[in-house]
């Protein structure tokens, strides 16, 4: 809680009531005692315009209840912030707005400036210094040798393939011009879905439970594999059911259809957590509510591709895996 005045003081005595009366009784399974309520302000005291006396009784009622003081405000957020500084002067508001704006903007995060009250009510220098807000990100550029030897292994590739993330956001003509040269199909992580999907004749899809064959098999295919603007997020099938029972948890496995009601009465009548890992058909496509004549086209262009690109037999695969959507398409 922000502002040690009448509405900050009030406001946290009232929440220390809700954790330590009302929650305990209402809600059993949580832990309360965890629960933690700082009251910040940059002065020295709560309510600082109110009387000595005041000042006394309204911070002894807020430590019975629990509340901690903190003076500090910059501490309290300098873990969770990109920019944070306290206004001691007017004449540093102006510099250090900008500052946490750069901060902000440069570094896609959180810029703050704490201006406490009686700042607040002052008046800023008309001399004061102000300085241009920098938008423009620096562009980091690989050495020539680098980039020579890339183009040494591209070009010594046969079955090439693109996968991009968030860090094509500023370069999706680049990409695509790239993947047209080299005719390259392009995968994309989630972060990189609103990127590089839309318009886009050589994507196909993203790899895991929210993409569908095309990607993992060009992924599995390839000799040569450019990751643009993303790390490698490609996980092959952990047991999530083993993985449960190695920190004590109930935990199975279900890889055929037949086991899937046996093992939820099993985790259901289980009196602890429980967690029970279904394997999907990575094949399977997620099919949408009502399909149009555009998906349609754009799911037998990309299936085009994979066929003259020598994945026929992927195809098929892929087919079966669907036979049993087939009616819903139509």
């Amino acid at each position: 809680m922000v502002g040690g005045g009448p509405t900050g003081v009030e406001t946290a005595g009232a929440l220390a009531d809700l954790v330590n009366d009302v929650m305990p009784e209402r809600y059993h399974d949580l832990d309360v005692g965890r629960a933690c309520i700082v009251l910040v302000d940059h002065g020295d005291t709560v309510l600082r315009p109110f009387s000595d006396r005041a000042h006394a009784y309204a911070a002894k009622v807020l430590a019975h209840k629990g509340v901690r003081w903190s003076s500090e405000p910059t501490g309290i957020f300098r873990g969770c912030t990109n920019f944070v500084e306290t206004i001691s002067t007017p004449a540093q508001l102006p510099r250090l707005s900008e500052l946490a704006i750069q901060a902000a903007v440069l570094d896609r995060g959180v810029g703050m400036v704490i201006l406490p009250g009686d700042i607040a009510a002052m008046e800023v220098p008309g001399d004061a210094e102000r300085d241009p807000i920098h938008t423009h990100r620096p562009v980091l550029r690989p050495t020539e040798v680098a980039l020579d030897e890339a183009a040494e292994v591209i070009n010594g590739g046969e079955r090439i393939v693109i996968f991009g993330g968030e860090g094509t956001r500023q370069a999706r003509a680049e990409v695509l011009e790239l993947a047209e040269r080299l005719q390259a199909p392009i995968g994309y992580a989630y972060r990189g879905k609103d990127i590089l999907e839309a318009d886009n004749p050589h994507a196909v899809g993203m790899t895991g439970l929210l993409g569908w064959g095309g990607a993992a098999g060009a992924l599995a295919s390839c000799d040569c594999l450019l990751l643009l603007g993303t790390d490698f997020p490609y996980v092959t099938n952990p047991d999530f059911g083993a993985l449960a029972r190695v920190v004590g948890l109930h935990g199975e496995r279900v890889e055929a259809a037949a086991n899937f009601g046996p093992a939820i009465t099993r985790a259901l009548e289980h009196p602890g957590p429980a967690l029970v890992d279904f394997v999907t058909d990575p094949r399977g496509l997620s099919m949408p509510p009502h399909t149009t004549l555009e998906q349609v086209k754009g799911f037998a262009l990309t299936t085009s591709k994979l066929m003259f690109g020598g994945e026929a037999a992927e195809v098929w695969e892929q087919a079966k895996s669907n036979i049993r959507d087939l009616g819903q398409v139509l």
